[in-house]
């Protein structure tokens, strides 16, 4: 999972990472790079990412951190095992 990325993304740093981590969600935001595991692509990312602005890379920070709050906090967690729960619970024959 990388806990590093997750980390980085809620205190509002854009992250590279590559496509070897399950981290697709920072390209389809625009929060970050997430690139193929070569060298090519590697350096290609790291040129954008010292070549965008202090604004852009703010952006894409606060687009990170709500990511983050949004479906990784604490909160998104308890919500989505509430709906597992209460989905299974609706779902299940009940016992007499």
């Amino acid at each position: 999972f990388g806990m590093v990325v997750g980390e980085a993304l809620a205190l509002g740093l854009p992250v590279l990472t590559t496509r070897a981590t399950p981290w697709k969600r920072i390209a389809d935001t625009k929060c970050g790079w997430w690139v193929p595991p070569t060298v090519e692509e590697l350096t290609s990312a790291l040129r954008e990412a010292t070549s965008t602005s202090s604004g852009d890379l703010r952006a894409m920070g606060v687009t990170g951190a709500e990511l983050v709050r949004r479906e990784y906090s604490w909160e998104a967690a308890v919500q989505k095992f509430h709906d597992l729960y209460k989905s299974l619970s609706v779902t299940s024959p009940r016992r007499s």
